[in-house]
């Protein structure tokens, strides 16, 4: 028998083989889910004292208001700002501006300037999941007093830096999730980071 033909039947029945293995896992080949668009709320709420800050939290912080008064026995929480974004689940936002909401400044201080991001949003197989959530805030901070030429005091500022830092960050879908909290540098009060993912409308 020909060498080459005795070959090619042996061989013949292995590409079979093959080809069927190959054309079995193409078919079940899941093709990954389609992006969805989200809409981001990210809330700040502050244990400030202000009296003419004080009003009902929304209903949405209710929980985090109870956990905190379980856990830390903080009564006298308040919505400091909001800030809403939109991503999808292959992208990412990022915010910066400057704000007077985390601690309303006196007359004289310089503004804080903020930012926050959210990135790398993806879908696994418990949910949503962020690789990175970012938070900080350039603070103003009182330093020293000095003398004008009048004998008027004036006041001179630093800035202080303060944020936090998350890496693979779990995210449940249109529930707000407590992401941590930040001390205030210039006076005595706690910042807490309340973030709510949930499908764009």
């Amino acid at each position: 028998m020909n060498q080459s033909i005795l070959i090619s039947r042996l061989l013949t029945p292995a590409l079979v083989i093959v080809i069927a293995a190959f054309a079995a896992i193409a078919q079940t080949e899941t093709k990954p889910p389609a992006d969805r668009d989200l809409d981001l709320t990210l809330q700040v709420l502050t244990t400030g004292s202000d009296p003419g800050a004080k009003a009902e939290l929304p209903a949405n912080l209710a929980p985090i208001a109870r956990q905190l008064k379980s856990e830390l026995g903080i009564a006298n929480l308040r919505l400091a700002s909001t800030f809403l974004g939109r991503t999808s689940t292959s992208g990412g936002y990022e915010y910066k501006s400057i704000t007077e909401s985390l601690s309303p400044a006196a007359d004289g201080e310089p503004p804080t300037f903020l930012e926050w991001s959210l990135n790398g949003v993806r879908t696994g197989s418990g949910g949503l999941y962020a690789q990175t959530f970012r938070f900080g805030a350039r603070v103003p901070v009182r330093s020293t007093v000095m003398r004008e030429d009048g004998g008027k005091p004036a006041s001179m500022f630093s800035y202080e830096s303060i944020g936090l830092g998350i890496n693979r960050l779990g995210l449940a879908e249109d529930q707000p999730i407590l992401i941590g909290s930040l001390s205030l540098p210039r006076q005595n009060s706690t910042l807490f980071l309340v973030l709510t993912v949930r499908p764009a409308k």
